[in-house]
């Protein structure tokens, strides 16, 4: 399973990780590779249906995604996505890929209810059905032991690019509100990844 950072699922023996060079055949056989030797894949999660960070059928988070979808029918692989964010996309030809790659999993699991209307008007109305909202992972995290505190609140912006300062001051003016009711309580700001100039680091 490619991910973004080696022992992101804490050192489980069972899970391969290792981080994904798309722009070399070397790391194309890899993935092809990894993908032949599972039993199933699990594609997301996050905002993998978006082209603000570049779109079509090898470009940005869309067209890994494509690649992934289209691996998995190929080599006839099970499937089914983590609880993924899917946008409104900029262009007809960047929404036909995103209803073949939410076409391929036996189960799409989408984290809110936008998500899941937005995927639902990408997908042939037989296909509707398998579309669920579910939970975010977020809320699993297992918190260092300084924020295991009930009065722990606990924001992770995911900034993937753009309106950073909106963003930023959503989050700073949700903290306040929170501390000023809750003046005995802390906030924790959960980073997404580990790209310190997009998420915070």
């Amino acid at each position: 399973m490619p991910v973004l950072k080696p022992g992101a699922f804490g050192g489980l023996s069972n899970v391969q990780t290792f981080l994904l060079d798309r722009g070399s055949l070397h790391g194309a056989l890899r993935l092809i590779k990894a993908i032949a030797a599972a039993d199933a894949v699990i594609l997301g999660a996050g905002s993998i249906i978006q082209d603000k960070l570049g779109g079509g059928y090898f470009r940005g988070t869309l067209g890994y995604s494509c690649t992934v979808a289209t691996l998995c029918r190929i080599l006839r692989k099970p499937s089914v996505t983590g609880p993924i964010g899917v946008d409104a996309l900029s262009s007809k030809r960047n929404e036909i890929i995103a209803r073949w790659i939410l076409s391929q999993p036996q189960r799409v699991f989408v984290r809110d209810n936008l998500s899941a209307m937005i995927a639902n008007a990408f997908l042939n109305v037989g296909a509707r059905r398998r579309v669920t909202v579910v939970c975010d992972p977020v809320f699993g995290w297992d918190m260092d032991s300084r924020f295991r505190k009930t009065d722990t609140l606990v924001l992770a912006p995911a900034f993937e690019g753009h309106d950073e300062r909106r963003i930023g001051a959503i989050h700073t003016y949700i903290a306040q509100r929170w501390l000023s009711t809750h003046p005995t309580s802390q906030v924790c700001f959960l980073a997404m990844d580990e790209r310190a100039a997009q998420d915070g680091g």
